[in-house]
């Protein structure tokens, strides 16, 4: 990326009205030489899915210089030890996660997902998913991978990378399942052009219409 190019993002979460706490958490790196962006979308049979999320995300606050500066790619690597760290707690919880890595350099962002959180892309006049969820399609809930089980290998966080888009936007299930009932209207929230408007408009119309708990980060490079 152009290091003159300005980056700018907003992020949210609501507690699910099914959930008796919030188990996501939104992540922001944002250092002088890249941003990553992390959806964490705890799994809410396990009671103690936010603080293995809160241990995962302390890991990385502690351990992204030695894999990220300097133009470093070490995405999944920083993120897989992150998830060897964890399993060293027996903390009883698991989660989602969906990140997005944007170097100021030239080289192209990346992005990591397991679970189904998302990452979205906006082209023209629609937004493409660039994940694909891990799921069983006929049952959409029961995921076949997800971060807290000791099966999880290094190439489960091998990194993909995306192309430049205008916007990016993160998101959990309890996010995207409430958009997708009212697709126009996100949409439409999502490309106003000041981020403080859009960030009241999600809210508004994600608050009282999530069962599960709504996270989400809308990033936007110009």
């Amino acid at each position: 990326m152009d290091r003159g190019r300005k980056l700018l993002y907003i992020s949210g979460s609501v507690k699910g009205k099914q959930r008796e706490r919030n188990q996501d958490r939104v992540y922001v790196l944002d250092e002088p030489g890249y941003q990553m962006f992390v959806i964490f979308d705890g799994v809410s049979s396990y009671p103690e899915s936010y603080r293995y999320i809160e241990t995962f995300m302390e890991f990385l606050d502690g351990h992204h210089h030695e894999w990220l500066d300097n133009e470093k790619e070490g995405l999944g690597q920083l993120l897989y030890l992150a998830y060897l760290h964890c399993r060293k707690t027996f903390i009883a919880g698991s989660t989602t996660i969906s990140a997005l890595f944007i170097p100021n350099t030239t080289h192209l962002p990346e992005m990591v997902s397991i679970g189904d959180s998302r990452v979205y892309a906006f082209r023209k006049k629609n937004m493409v998913s660039l994940t694909e969820d891990d799921n069983v399609p006929e049952m959409p809930n029961i995921l076949t991978r997800w971060v807290g089980h000791d099966y999880l290998s290094a190439e489960d966080f091998r990194p993909e990378e995306v192309a430049y888009d205008k916007q990016f936007l993160l998101c959990s299930d309890g996010f995207y399942g409430v958009m997708e009932q009212n697709s126009e209207t996100f949409y439409h929230a999502l490309k106003l052009p000041e981020l403080d408007k859009t960030k009241e408009e999600l809210h508004r119309l994600v608050e009282g219409n999530n069962s599960d708990d709504a996270s989400y980060i809308l990033v936007r490079i110009g």
